[in-house]
């Protein structure tokens, strides 16, 4: 059976589904915002910044971990971040406000790895969350989770996944982009 859940809105885009709904870009007057349903009308909202009733917009490159969701998007005030959903009912977490984005993030070991630009920096830098404030880091941050790196990673983009490793393009010095590696 075909069932209409709509609102009052122009087309959907679906992006990603977790925990028997789904979460996509829905359009109205001026803004492209994140929305999640159920597939009824009644199961059908808009996913709020946690802890108001502020929308989400100019979201992209959902990821799916688990029951949990990660992406990149913006609030109402414009600042772009990476925001994580610690289920799809629940309102979104902000994580690292960001210039830009680099592709899409990918899962590893239970985190979201994905290549961001911090405010003032012109190339994007490696990122690993847990979707706590607490929990992400960039990839040369000394810590004891994630091994410093001896080079400059600045413009990580294409991440891949395999087995226990990530693999990367990074630009390195004047040499420009070269592949990486990473163990985590």
């Amino acid at each position: 059976a075909t069932s209409w859940f709509g609102k009052d809105h122009n087309t959907p885009a679906f992006q990603a589904s977790a925990g028997g709904k789904t979460l996509f870009i829905w359009s109205r007057t001026n803004a492209t915002e994140v929305w999640v349903s159920d597939g009824t009308v009644g199961g059908t909202r808009p996913v709020r910044k946690s802890g108001t009733t502020e929308g989400l917009r100019n979201a992209n490159y959902f990821a799916v971990n688990g029951t949990r969701v990660g992406f990149f998007g913006s609030d109402a005030s414009g600042t772009n971040r990476f925001w994580t959903l610690s289920n799809i009912d629940a309102d979104a977490e902000p994580g690292p406000v960001l210039t830009s984005s680099s592709g899409a993030p990918v899962i590893f070991d239970g985190r979201w790895v994905f290549g961001g630009s911090e405010p003032g920096t012109n190339f994007p830098s490696l990122w690993i969350t847990d979707g706590t404030a607490t929990g992400t880091v960039g990839f040369g941050a000394a810590t004891s989770s994630i091994p410093p790196y001896d080079v400059d990673v600045q413009g990580a983009v294409n991440l891949t996944v395999v087995g226990s490793r990530i693999f990367f393009g990074a630009t390195y010095g004047s040499f420009g982009q070269e592949p990486f590696v990473t163990d985590c």
